[in-house]
C-alpha cells in the first residue's frame, strides 16, 4: 500500500515546480544543512526540521532519476500494490507516484489518482480527515481490492 508516495526525482515534476525544486535540491536544503547542521523545513512548510544527514540523502535523490542507485529490491516485491495518490497533493503529483509504482515491475499493481478531497498531502492520516478513504484501503489489505 502506497499512500502519497513518490519517485522524488525532479525531471518528473510538472514544469513550473521544476526551477523551484532544482532550486530546493542544490542550493537551498545543502546550504542550509551546512551552516545550521539541519534543514529548517518548516520555512519551507515541509514540516519538521530534517537532520542534516537526512536532507543531504532528500538532496542527492531528487537530483537524479535513479537516484537509490539501483531499484532491484523494489522489482523483488510480488505481492499486489495499490498507490494512491491524489489531485490536491502538491508532494506527490501524479506523475512521480506513478513513476514510483513502475520500479514495483514484478508486483501486480494499480495506481489510482484520486480527485481533490481536501486531504493534499498528509489529510489521508489525520484523524477525521481520510476516514472515508480507509474503507477501500482496509478492503484491499483484507484481499478484496
Amino acid at each position: 500500500m502506497l499512500i502519497a508516495a513518490q519517485h522524488g526525482y525532479v525531471g518528473l515534476w510538472p514544469w513550473r515546480l521544476r526551477i523551484p525544486l532544482t532550486l530546493l535540491w542544490r542550493v537551498l536544503m545543502p546550504g542550509f544543512s551546512a551552516l545550521l547542521g539541519h534543514f529548517p523545513s518548516r520555512l519551507f512548510n515541509f514540516g519538521e526540521p530534517l537532520p542534516r544527514g537526512v536532507a543531504m540523502e532528500w538532496a542527492q535523490w531528487c537530483a537524479r532519476r535513479e537516484h537509490l542507485a539501483t531499484w532491484e529490491g523494489h522489482a523483488k516485491l510480488t505481492l499486489p500494490l495499490l498507490s494512491i495518490s491524489f489531485d490536491d497533493d502538491g508532494f506527490a503529483p501524479r506523475r512521480p507516484a506513478a513513476a514510483l509504482l513502475e520500479q514495483y515491475a514484478n508486483a501486480p499493481a494499480r495506481h489510482e489518482h484520486w480527485p481533490a478531497r481536501g486531504l493534499g498531502h498528509f489529510g489521508f492520516f489525520r484523524r477525521g480527515q481520510g476516514d472515508a478513504a480507509w474503507e477501500q484501503v482496509a478492503a484491499f489489505l483484507a484481499g478484496g481490492g
